[in-house]
C-alpha cells in the first residue's frame, strides 16, 4: 500500500514541481496573463488533439469499443449527477454566486490535470478513456455550462461539438477504421507534440495559480463544500456507477481521475465573461487545484485495489 501511494505521490509531485515553474515565471514577470492565455490555446487546440490521436493510434483496438461506449455513458452520467446534486446545497445562495458554485462542482479540469496524471499512471490506453471524458465535458459545458452561468435554459449548440477533444477522437477513429497508415515522420511529429501535454499543461496551471488569490477563498465555507463534492463525491459517484455497470479497471481508474480533478479553469473564464463572481470562481479553481495534490493520489490508489 505504502509503495503504491509513494509511486503515485511521486508522479503528482513531479507535476506540481512543473507547476511551480509556471508560478515563478509569472512572479518574475517572464510570463504575462496574455502569454498564459496563448499557451492555453496551444495546449487545448494543438497538443490535446495530438495527445488523443497518438493514444488512439498506439493503443486502440476494436476490442475496446465496448469499453469506449461505456466510458461515454459513465462520463455523461457523472456530469448529470454534477448538475442535480449541487442544487440541493446551493439552491438558496445569492444568484450571482449560485451559478459559479454549481459549475465549480460539476466541471473538472480533466484536460490539464486529468490527462497528464492518467498518462503517467495508465499510459496510452488510459488516455483514450480520459479523452472520452473530455469530449462529454465539452458537450456539457458549452450547453449546460453556458446556460447556467447566463441564467438561461440549456440548448444544443454546434460549438459544443466542434472542440479539440471531439476533433481528436473523430480523426483517430477515422484513421483506425479506414486503416489509413500515416508516414513515420508524421507519427513521430504527433508523438513529440503529444509529449508536450504534461509540461505545458502544468506550467499553464501554475501560471494561473499565480494570478489568483486563494487565501480569501480559504475563508469561505462554501469553497470547502465545493472541494468535498468535486474532489471526493464526484469520483465516488463515478466508481459506484462503473462498478454497477461492470466497467474494467482501466476505465474506472481513468474516469475517476478525470472526475476527481480540480474545478475547471473555464469556470473562472465563464464567470468573468458573463459578469458573475469571478473572484469566487478563481478562488475555487486555486483551492481545488492545491488540495487535489492530496486527494488525487488517494483516488488513484483506492481504484487500483478494485
Amino acid at each position: 500500500m505504502l509503495e503504491s501511494m509513494l509511486t503515485v505521490g511521486n508522479q503528482v509531485a513531479a507535476m506540481y514541481l512543473i507547476m511551480a515553474v509556471g508560478f515563478i515565471l509569472v512572479k518574475l514577470k517572464t510570463v504575462t496573463n496574455e502569454g498564459a492565455s496563448q499557451l492555453t490555446k496551444i495546449v487545448l487546440n494543438i497538443v490535446t488533439p495530438c495527445l488523443i490521436i497518438n493514444a488512439f493510434l498506439s493503443a486502440f483496438s476494436k476490442e475496446m469499443l465496448k469499453s469506449l461506449a461505456l466510458s461515454f455513458i459513465l462520463s455523461a452520467a457523472v456530469h448529470i449527477a454534477g448538475i442535480l446534486i449541487p442544487k440541493l446545497f446551493f439552491g438558496k445562495c445569492d444568484i450571482t454566486d449560485k451559478s459559479v458554485l454549481r459549475m465549480a462542482c460539476m466541471y473538472s479540469n480533466g484536460g490539464f490535470m486529468g490527462l497528464p496524471i492518467i498518462s503517467a499512471v495508465l499510459g496510452a490506453k488510459g488516455v483514450i478513456y480520459g479523452s472520452v471524458f473530455i469530449v462529454v465535458f465539452n458537450a456539457f459545458i458549452w450547453t449546460h455550462g453556458v446556460a447556467t452561468v447566463k441564467g438561461e435554459k440549456a440548448g444544443v449548440k454546434l460549438k459544443a461539438f466542434l472542440n479539440p477533444g471531439i476533433i481528436g477522437i473523430s480523426v483517430s477513429l477515422l484513421l483506425f477504421f479506414l486503416d489509413i497508415k500515416l508516414p513515420s515522420f508524421t507519427l513521430n511529429a504527433i508523438s513529440l507534440i503529444a509529449g508536450l501535454n504534461t509540461p505545458l499543461a502544468m506550467i499553464v496551471t501554475g501560471a494561473y495559480l499565480a494570478f489568483s488569490n486563494p487565501l480569501k477563498a480559504f475563508a469561505d465555507a462554501r469553497v470547502y463544500l465545493v472541494c468535498l463534492f468535486k474532489l471526493a463525491v464526484m469520483p465516488a459517484i463515478l466508481v459506484g456507477l462503473a462498478l454497477l455497470l461492470g466497467a474494467d479497471s482501466t476505465v474506472i481508474r481513468a474516469l475517476s481521475i478525470s472526475a476527481g480533478a480540480p474545478t475547471a479553469s473555464m469556470t473562472l473564464l465563464f464567470a468573468a465573461n458573463y459578469n458573475k463572481n469571478s473572484a469566487l470562481a478563481g478562488g475555487i479553481v486555486a483551492v481545488t487545484t492545491l488540495l487535489c495534490v492530496a486527494t488525487l493520489p488517494i483516488v488513484v490508489y483506492l481504484t487500483s485495489l478494485l
